[in-house]
């Protein structure tokens, strides 16, 4: 049985959508945008460009939330990740000595 793999395009939307579903899950509707708002004008990352950016992104949750909690939100997001079947073997890089690969 061969699963199929899903493309670079796809990897990206799936990403965006969980980052955005665990923000407003985890922080609310109104932090989530302060993290979006803080992302475009600091970083001039748009909102369905995180994928792409994960370490600006990671900047971005250090600067509002503080160390401790980007790395409980990026766990989060990891973990969601892995559950809606992310493809295995690709490596999600929140920053330095944060890369958390999907087994």
């Amino acid at each position: 049985m061969t699963s199929e793999r899903q493309t670079p395009d796809q990897r990206t939307q799936k990403i965006n959508y969980v980052v955005d579903r665990v923000l407003i899950e985890m922080l609310g509707q109104g932090a989530a945008q302060v993290i979006y708002n803080y992302l475009e004008n600091s970083h001039f990352i748009q909102r369905d460009e995180i994928a792409d950016n994960l370490v600006s992104f990671n900047r971005a949750l250090e600067a509002c939330l503080g160390f401790g909690a980007a790395v409980v939100v990026e766990k989060v997001i990891f973990e969601n990740l892995k559950l809606d079947g992310l493809d295995e073997g690709i490596g999600i890089d929140f920053g330095p000595n944060r890369v958390l690969k999907l087994a």
